[in-house]
């Protein structure tokens, strides 16, 4: 027997906009021991990436993603929206193929920039699509252990400390709206500031259930200033809990609060001296 260096060591994710995809790549992939799990819109593909996530170590649920397939046949810019968000909320995901026309694949500078590794022209014969997928798996080396999510690599030091964008954009409020700026950063660094210390103690008594509320809270207010690590490291945090491990959130704690403390010392700038306040008051 013939002896197949890729059984069994595939597990991709499609997001399909018609129903005929999924069926047709699962078909060519099946020689090749490949697993395609299928999204049908982008709830369904968000929802089975973050299930993997919470998998690090093939336990349970699904395992983590090896690659992710778009339509871009079907729903051009909406794929490539769904692919925008999933650079923002996960900084390292795994390879991106892109399914677009044989137009498209012949001229590859369309999509530069786009974050897209590799483009599959479809439609296309089961033979075709079948040396497609192998070629991606063999040069990707199917990698899952560099796609598992661990301390090392899950660490937020890839993003910006604050989103200059979403600063940019709370400034042109403040502008418009003639409310100062300097009031809403102290308000932000008032309310981390409590969060965080509540944290802490709510860890150092075990309630991981509250750990988590307050977590989300951190994540949400965060995003919501364009504080990318600070945010990216509550989401790990959270993860952490959803798969079993609070005790980990000691592990996470250090980076938390380094992080708001880098934050409030590029942001600080913009407080009067006198209205600077303590951190974790």
């Amino acid at each position: 027997m013939e002896h197949n260096p890729l059984a069994g060591k595939g597990n991709l994710l499609l997001l399909q906009h018609q129903p005929l995809i999924g069926p047709l790549l699962r078909q060519a992939a099946m020689p090749l021991g490949c697993k395609i799990s299928i999204a049908n819109d982008s709830r369904q593909f968000f929802s089975q990436y973050h299930e993997s996530l919470l998998n690090p170590f093939s336990i349970f649920g699904s395992l983590p993603f090896d690659g992710i397939i778009l339509d871009l046949v079907n729903a051009f810019q909406k794929s490539l929206e769904v692919l925008r968000e999933l650079r923002e909320w996960f900084p390292s995901p795994p390879p991106i193929i892109g399914l677009c026309p044989p137009s498209i694949v012949c001229h590859p500078e369309v999509l530069k920039g786009k974050g897209i590794d590799t483009l599959f022209a479809f439609p296309a014969r089961e033979k075709t699509l079948q040396e497609q997928l192998r070629d991606f798996l063999l040069k990707s080396g199917v990698a899952r252990q560099a796609h598992k999510l661990d301390l090392q690599k899950g660490k937020s030091e890839d993003l910006p400390v604050v989103n200059l964008k979403t600063l940019g954009l709370f400034r042109e409020l403040a502008v418009m709206q003639s409310f100062p700026l300097e009031e809403l950063l102290q308000s932000f660094f008032d309310e981390m500031g409590s969060f965080i210390s509540r944290l802490i103690g709510l860890y150092e008594r075990g309630n991981i259930e509250e750990c988590e509320r307050l977590i989300i809270s951190i994540r949400s207010l965060g995003g919501t200033l364009g504080a990318s690590q600070l945010a990216q490291t509550a989401r790990l945090m959270e993860f952490s809990i959803k798969a079993g491990e609070g005790e980990k959130i000691g592990q996470w704690l250090p980076y938390l609060i380094e992080e708001f403390l880098t934050l409030r010392e590029l942001l600080e700038g913009a407080l009067p001296a006198s209205e600077k306040i303590p951190l974790l008051n």
